[in-house]
């Protein structure tokens, strides 16, 4: 049964594709925009909330993960886009991203 981005059976809940596909959506606009942002010398105040509105938007993503097991998932997908390292962080358990003051 597909309820809100997982999809529940008897004994186990799972995500749904599309939540993964929005997921790595997000992560390529959040890395697409860090790295932009790592050829400019100073961030502008437009630059900060654009990148703050799409981390929003992995951060409510996120939310949908950490209520399955999914992290080799984020794992997976935060290994792949290496421009986000350098001007955002991630906690440990990779359940949220901020950016880096």
């Amino acid at each position: 049964m597909s309820f809100i981005g997982h999809v529940i059976k008897p004994n186990r809940i799972y995500l749904s594709n599309k939540t993964i596909h929005n997921f790595k959506l997000a992560l390529c606009e959040v890395d697409e925009l860090c790295k932009k942002l790592n050829n400019k010398s100073y961030l502008e105040n437009e630059d900060v909330r654009l990148l703050s509105h799409y981390l929003c938007s992995v951060n409510s993503l996120l939310g949908f993960l950490v209520h399955t097991n999914s992290f080799n998932i984020r794992t997976k997908f935060f290994n792949q886009y290496s421009n986000i390292w350098n001007i955002c962080y991630v906690d440990k358990n990779l359940k949220s991203i901020h950016i880096r003051k």
